[in-house]
């Protein structure tokens, strides 16, 4: 009985990926915008983009990606693409994910 509920389990998730649910995908923050900064990263209401907080005592900075992690906004500093992950991502303060 047990091995037939984790047979179903595995096939109700294997079926949630065909019908195109994918985990929430964002930028990885790049290091180095602002010098021994603070990084803080969030996703927009439609997982539509990544927005990187860089604070340190000297200076801010704010970079903006989309959801191929290409540079869209912010710093003169930001580079141009950021790679992609699927851990970590959470809504920008204010906003639900949906």
């Amino acid at each position: 009985m047990q091995l037939f509920a984790l047979i179903v389990s595995i096939a109700s998730l294997s079926a949630y990926t065909l019908v195109g649910v994918h985990a929430t995908k964002c930028a990885v923050c790049p290091k180095g915008v602002v010098d021994k900064a603070t990084v803080t990263r969030c996703i927009g209401k439609y997982n539509d983009n990544t927005t990187c907080y860089y604070s340190s005592s000297q200076k801010q900075a704010t970079c903006d990606y989309d959801v191929d992690g290409h540079l869209w906004g912010g710093d003169h500093a930001c580079p141009a693409k950021a790679s992609m992950t699927s851990s970590g991502c959470h809504a920008c303060p204010g906003r639900v994910m949906e």
